[in-house]
């Protein structure tokens, strides 16, 4: 059992006072049988009301209202979690699914329908040209050996970047370009198991800068938001593939976040009124550390 230690500070700046409309926060944590919040402080200035709720993925969320125009929007999230450590690969598939391609069944399809629509069809082609060497076209591809393999082959092809630019690329631009951040691979691993049959989802949350015993290495998103992939294995559940590290997800990553598409799972969204610019920029500060 561990603790992760998280503070994560945002700020905004404007050239002059503005009037912020109400924003929301997907910065809390979602806690299951492996992770408990034991605290979680939140700050936010100008002066405001909140109030939490959860979203349709069951997403802890905040509204806030702000009361008053400002030149500057700080918000702050301290937190501590209890980590239970587990393994990641301690699961059993369903027998009809063990192999690809297989079909949920009937309950199953029925309410994974949305997590099985691809967000770019137009790339079905190019994702499927890239996926034929990891299958057994003779006798269909092991579905764990397969979901394996590809997430593994991501950070071996391509290259690294933290863009600080908002957005996604499409599938189709990461296996051109081969590079993005961990986003884009996160998109990439999720419209491939999407073209394939299988439902999956986008994730956002928190990893510690702490050294990998078994590597020796640290994370290569580590210090900031980090974005992954869950994909529906029936017997299984929702498993988390890590494919900027090309690795089943662990204990020690922390799902703030869950959706269809990554805007769902955008940790501060909202916007202000009038056509002020911003001045000094954004501030982002994140720090995860493991004790």
């Amino acid at each position: 059992m561990s603790t992760l230690l998280i503070d994560h500070e945002t700020i905004y700046h404007y050239e002059k006072p503005v009037k912020l409309a109400p924003h929301q926060l997907r910065i809390r944590p979602i806690e299951d049988h492996e992770k408990r919040v034991l605290s979680f402080d939140l700050k936010i200035e100008p002066e405001h009301r909140i109030r939490w709720t959860t979203d349709q993925f069951q997403n802890p969320v905040a509204y806030v209202e702000f009361l008053k125009p400002t030149k500057k929007l700080t918000i702050r999230s301290q937190l501590q979690v209890e980590l239970l450590e587990s393994n990641p690969f301690d699961f059993i598939l369903d027998p009809y699914a063990t192999l690809l391609p297989f079909q949920y069944s009937q309950t199953e399809a029925i309410d994974l329908a949305p997590y099985l629509l691809p967000l770019y069809p137009e790339d079905r082609e190019r994702i499927l040209d890239w996926v034929k060497p990891f299958l057994n076209l003779q006798g269909g591809a092991k579905t764990v050996d397969f979901l394996s393999a590809i997430n593994r082959a991501i950070p071996k092809m391509m290259s690294y970047e933290a863009r600080l630019e908002s957005g996604t690329q499409s599938p189709g631009v990461t296996l051109q370009e081969r590079k993005g951040a961990c986003r884009d691979f996160a998109i990439l691993l999720m419209e491939t198991a999407r073209q394939l049959g299988m439902a999956a989802r986008f994730v956002s949350g928190y990893i510690p800068n702490v050294q990998d015993p078994k590597t020796k290495s640290i994370h290569i998103a580590a210090g900031a938001m980090h974005a992954w992939t869950q994909i529906y294995l029936p017997g299984a559940g929702w498993k988390d593939f890590d494919p900027t590290a090309g690795i089943l997800s662990n204990h020690d990553h922390l799902r703030v976040a869950v959706g269809r598409t990554p805007e769902q799972t955008t940790p501060i969204l909202g916007s202000y009124l009038g056509t002020v610019k911003l001045d000094l920029g954004i501030e982002v500060n994140v720090q995860v550390s493991k004790c």
